[in-house]
């Protein structure tokens, strides 16, 4: 959540400065505000659903059951999610589009689904939860682009675009890590998640073959950058993102243990984080 509303931010004011209306401003705080709190609200369902595979993976850590009791935490996500679901109706106002807010209408009820049930079924929980991890960024630029008619230019709504198909692809890519990493609590809670149907070796074999689509991505950016002498990006994305990816490959090959799994789990949040802070060098490239 911390990284969504990092990308938020920093995409926003690296891209998006040509507004200097209050009302923008204000609404789009309204607008982040609400994706935080029906995030927190998403965390807080799936928490209570899911006390029984926590028990075995987290042991100890667990929280939800033990230190704080379900019905609290549920009674904060309906909270939150209420909260949340009436702040986003300001930013749909402003650009008068129902449309708009049914995405966060939707946001919500995906989050409920899958803690409620589609976590349980291999593949779909994982990809939805992608896609609500990438939403937030192109709702952002919805609602920029509108607001600025447009004023914000075609390159800034393609950077955008290639954040948010980064976000989606990463956060699979965790998601699937996390599932071989929490198989032994999900076979405890009757889940049937991708690594127990298929098994680990071929599950590692649909992780390799996400992480080499994101391998060849990162090259192919560096690639460019070098085309075109953005010598700052270049260097940033050729050690940062570009090796990081080509060594989380190498040890998806090698992993074995939960804990192997866990460290892939970290490394691939440090590389969210390193391709957040990428949108900073926007500025040494003329391409805004």
């Amino acid at each position: 959540m911390l990284i969504i509303l990092l990308t938020l931010i920093l995409l926003q004011y690296s891209l998006v400065h040509v507004a200097d209306t209050a009302a923008f401003h204000v609404n789009w705080m309204w607008l982040i505000l609400s994706v935080i709190l029906i995030a927190a609200g998403g965390n807080c369902i799936n928490d209570c659903e899911d006390t029984v595979a926590d028990a075995v993976n987290k042991g100890d850590q667990c929280v939800v059951g033990k230190r704080i009791s379900i019905k609290t935490v549920k009674q904060i996500y309906t909270i939150l999610t209420f909260i949340g679901l009436i702040i986003a109706i300001f930013p749909a106002c402003q650009i008068h589009s129902i449309a708009f807010y049914s995405c966060f209408l939707l946001s919500a009820i995906g989050l409920y689904l899958y803690a409620k049930y589609l976590k349980r079924i291999a593949l779909v929980g994982n990809i939805l939860i992608a896609i609500l991890t990438a939403a937030p960024l192109l709702l952002s630029c919805w609602f920029s682009y509108v607001v600025l008619e447009g004023q914000m230019g075609k390159n800034a709504v393609y950077i955008y675009l290639i954040y948010s198909g980064f976000a989606f692809l990463l956060t699979l890519i965790r998601e699937l890590i996390k599932v071989v990493e929490d198989e032994e609590g999900d076979k405890v809670a009757g889940y049937q998640t991708l690594v127990i149907k298929i098994g680990v070796k071929k599950t590692n074999w649909i992780l390799l073959a996400l992480e080499t689509v994101n391998t060849i991505a990162m090259a192919l950016f560096v690639a460019v950058f070098a085309i075109e002498k953005w010598w700052l990006l270049l260097i940033y994305a050729l050690l940062l993102l570009l090796l990081p990816s080509i060594a989380l490959m190498v040890k998806t090959s090698l992993a074995s243990t939960k804990n192997d799994y866990h460290l892939l789990s970290s490394q691939v949040k440090l590389l969210m984080l390193a391709g957040v802070l990428s949108c900073v060098l926007l500025f040494t490239a003329n391409i805004l």
